[in-house]
């Protein structure tokens, strides 16, 4: 099992992406159902939500690197297992960065997201 750590800064609002901020941060999850799992060959044991759109490469999470089918396992060390969970936890006003921890086909990925 490989780690991988990624930290992004923060975009200037003037840049030619910046249409793309108020997307934030640009991704759609679906609750992992056994179709899902079946389509994305997920692992059996894996439970939770799953990236099933990035938006756009460049909204935050396509320059962070998050990809279709990444299966999301925390945010901010918190737990995701519904879609609930998801918003719940992007929700989190406090925070200048979101921290992702995903499954990426076996392979626990973190990603750090500026806002």
């Amino acid at each position: 099992r490989q780690k991988l750590s990624i930290r992004l800064g923060v975009r200037d609002d003037k840049s030619e992406s910046s249409s793309y901020k108020n997307m934030w941060p640009g991704i759609s999850v679906v609750r992992i159902t056994d179709e899902i799992r079946k389509e994305a060959d997920l692992e059996k044991g894996l439970n939770g939500v799953v990236i099933g759109l990035v938006a756009d490469p460049e909204t935050p999470a396509g320059v962070a690197g998050l990809r279709p089918e990444d299966v999301i396992l925390w945010i901010n060390g918190r737990a995701v297992s519904t879609v609930m969970d998801f918003y719940k936890a992007l929700n989190e006003k406090s925070r200048r960065e979101v921290t992702f921890k995903v499954n990426r086909k076996g392979t626990e990925v973190t990603v750090t997201v500026g806002r």
